[in-house]
């Protein structure tokens, strides 16, 4: 028999070759850190007009502006086009920046270069090791999310200036720890979808995790600094 010609539904159904998927998202995720970078960098030039955000009303409209485009991106992320996904990606990316101009106001500049270098090479190190490692991290991935979140909420609470720093200390030991699980067990997800992944899933599954990486690495920058942050006498 002679063999069957392939047809366009099944070049397009045919998966993708899992590096070129996950250089996708990275490279995905490294573009919205470029676009929060140079809109914080923007920012803190420009104090006045960081002030009449912050210290109006405008911030109320501001905030409730990111919780509503997390809101979209969580409850449509399936239904996006890859373009949608982007382009929400990117609006997320530009209004996080402001929230970055506003956490810089109390670094010394040398201070947050250490930190921003901590941060990406424990990111970096953790995603490799996620792709390359053989425990799969993925069950316990909702559990580790869960208590993460919870340390996370606790350590912005006002609660928190009645505890001692050890106390502190001790919540972003565990919170970055967990931190560092979750960008493991994402990166093993990347990877096996990018076994999977079809071409017309890819560019939309690309924004999707570009985002959830890009928020893990701004939770993993947060949970550093509270580690790590001077404390006075």
């Amino acid at each position: 028999m002679a063999p069957t010609e392939p047809s366009p539904d099944d070049a397009t159904r045919a998966p993708e070759d899992p590096r070129a998927f996950a250089a996708l998202v990275y490279r995905n995720m490294a573009l919205g850190a470029v676009v929060t970078a140079t809109v914080a960098a923007t920012l803190t030039r420009l104090p006045a007009l960081l002030d009449a955000i912050l210290l109006t009303r405008l911030r109320w409209a501001f905030m409730a502006l990111l919780a509503a485009l997390a809101v979209v991106f969580s409850q449509y992320r399936q239904k996006l086009s890859p373009a949608q996904a982007g382009a929400l990606f990117f609006s997320y990316a530009s209004l996080f920046g402001l929230l970055v101009a506003m956490a810089l106001g109390s670094f010394e500049r040398a201070d947050f270069v250490q930190l921003l270098g901590l941060a990406l090479g424990a990111f970096l190190l953790t995603a490799l090791l996620g792709h390359a490692s053989g425990l799969d991290l993925r069950k316990p991935r909702a559990w580790f999310d869960v208590v993460r979140e919870a340390v996370v909420v606790t350590l912005a609470s006002r609660a928190m200036a009645s505890q001692g720093p050890w106390f502190e200390q001790l919540l972003a030991l565990l919170g970055t720890v967990l931190s560092l699980a979750v960008i493991a067990s994402e990166a093993q997800s990347i990877q096996q979808d990018g076994l999977v992944a079809t071409r017309e899933d890819r560019g939309r599954l690309a924004w999707l995790y570009a985002t959830t990486m890009y928020l893990h690495f701004f939770r993993l920058l947060y949970l550093l600094y509270r580690l790590l942050r001077r404390r006075p006498r």
